[in-house]
């Protein structure tokens, strides 16, 4: 499964015409009833429970070394570095044993956990066991933890103890919709997606990052026009669009149309102000997958040809900025 994609959610160079409609069945029994097996859907990338003996799903078979959620959580597979967080040798990942709002003492976790919504999950911080680079996990990440053989809570409590069974925050997008995020159920290890507003556990972790940030914020511009040629003294809309392809959410979005001086700016949406010949649109917050348009009404009073060019930026560093910009060229009859 690959999350930062939906319709499929998988890398359909690798897996071409993947199927979306159907589930793919898996080898791991649900813990709490082993009349049900655990499938995958590729449309959102999602799991789910189903009767082993009366529904027929789709296959695709795999070789080579075993891999199963009791083996991957087993006790042996993770390092207690005795001050309330271990480490998983397989992922290279350190996390902290209690849930936050739990306390961690005597070897064990105290209290009840306190749940956040999703913008609040991802900027948390924290001091513990001697470092300060704690974050959210991802989907992958959070999912690494869980172990199949196990149910209320659905993770090894001899390594992660007094686990609740709530359902956690992960920190990746929910591709089909960015206004959604992904969460893990510890009661029976199942994923779900939830709305950001939406008040959940968190888990924090620290070490390799995962894929989910190392996609950040990737924006892209382009730009279109209502005429081309426009007659000179005829109004002309420049609209601009951008996306955030990214994994991630754009903070302190400006986009700026770069006009010449010799074109009369018509109108302009309000958070968008003029200054000499730029003008500057105070966008805020692009979620990841969003897309958000401004227009600009200009007018051209000579005939020829103008070009106008827009840009954008935000607070994060792009992963691709070749794509930031966008140009159009056109052309101004009598």
């Amino acid at each position: 499964v690959e999350d930062g994609r939906s319709n499929p959610a998988i890398n359909t160079d690798i897996f071409p015409d993947t199927p979306t409609t159907v589930w793919f069945w898996s080898a791991t029994a649900d813990a709490g009833n082993p009349g049900k097996t655990w499938l995958v859907n590729f449309y959102q990338g999602n799991d789910d429970l189903y009767d082993n003996d009366f529904i027929n799903h789709t296959v695709r078979f795999v070789r080579g070394g075993q891999s199963s959620g009791t083996a991957f959580t087993a006790t042996d597979a993770f390092t207690d570095n005795h001050n309330g967080t271990v480490t998983h040798q397989k992922t290279g990942l350190t996390w902290m044993q209690c849930a936050m709002g739990q306390t961690w003492s005597n070897a064990a976790c105290a209290g009840s956990p306190i749940t956040y919504t999703w913008l609040d999950a991802m900027a948390l911080t924290s001091v513990f066991a001697g470092a300060s680079d704690w974050r959210l996990p991802s989907k992958a990440e959070l999912l690494s933890i869980v172990d199949y053989s196990r149910y209320s809570p659905a993770i090894n409590t001899e390594v992660f103890p007094d686990a609740p069974s709530n359902v956690f925050w992960t920190s990746t997008i929910y591709a089909y919709n960015a206004y959604y995020a992904w969460s893990v159920i510890f009661d029976n290890g199942s994923d779900s997606n939830d709305s950001r507003t939406n008040r959940l556990a968190v888990r924090l972790v620290r070490g390799v990052q995962s894929p989910a940030v190392l996609g950040g914020v990737n924006l892209t511009a382009k730009l279109s026009e209502s005429a081309d040629p426009v007659k000179s003294g005829a109004n002309l809309t420049y609209t601009a669009m951008v996306k955030n392809k990214g994994q991630a959410d754009a903070s302190g979005v400006l986009l700026r149309f770069y006009l010449p001086k010799k074109l009369e700016l018509v109108s302009a949406p309000a958070d968008c102000s003029k200054s000499s010949s730029v003008v500057t649109c105070s966008i805020g917050v692009v979620a990841a997958r969003e897309i958000v348009k401004r227009a600009v009404v200009v007018k051209f009073h000579k005939a020829g040809g103008a070009s106008v060019t827009v840009a954008v930026s935000s607070n994060e560093k792009d992963t691709k900025p070749k794509d930031n910009t966008a140009h159009a060229v056109t052309a101004v009859v009598p």
